[in-house]
This record gives C-alpha cells, structure tokens and sequence, in this order.
C-alpha cells in the first residue's frame, strides 16, 4: 500500500504566495493563498493519479524540496491549524495520504 506524507511551505513572493512540496519538489503559486495551496493539491493529485495510470509507485520519481526549504519550514514556517491543500474531489484515495503539514512563513505584502 501506498502512503503520501506531505509537509507544504506556503510564502509570499511579491505579488504571489507559492506553495512547496517538501517531501516531493512540487510547487504552484498563485495570487492569494488559497490559489496556490488548491493549485499544489491539483498537480499532487494529478500526477499521482498519472502514476497510477501509467503502473507506478505515486510520485516514485519525485526528489525532495532543496534543503533551503526544509530550513525554512524549520525556522521560520507557523503551523497552519487548517489543513491547506484541501484535497477535494477525492482525487486520491484517504488512505495515501498519511498526514499532512502545512507552515506559513508570514511576511509583509510588497
């Protein structure tokens, strides 16, 4: 059976926020929060159903986040009480996805 960790870093940059994968380097932005936090969930769950499709492991090919992100996520991320990404739709099965981490690095709007 296959289980998806996933811990997501959401930040702004300028104008955008962006979420990061750390356990797979994936990534979306988009102008508000939510934006791309539904944007990572979207590409996650596409690409995982692809695996599937295709007889492989979800995401097998996937490397971590570069560890700048993981230092971030440590130092500087908050705890999102809420579940961001909302995966919707059940895109992918309940039990692959074992837990998820959500950390906002606040920063001020440009």
């Amino acid at each position: 059976m296959t289980v998806i960790r996933l811990s997501v870093l959401l930040f702004r940059e300028g104008d955008s926020w962006t979420a990061q994968g750390l356990d797979y380097d994936i990534t979306a932005q988009g102008k508000t929060l939510q934006a791309a936090a539904n944007g990572f969930a979207q590409v996650l769950c596409h690409q995982a159903l692809l695996d599937i499709h295709h007889g492989l492991r979800p995401l097998q090919y996937f490397k971590p986040a570069p560890a700048e992100y993981f230092q971030k996520f440590v130092s500087q991320g908050l705890p999102v009480e809420r579940t961001i990404p909302d995966f919707k739709n059940d895109c992918l099965p309940a039990y692959m996805i074992n837990a998820i981490e959500t950390r906002l690095i606040e920063t001020p709007a440009s």
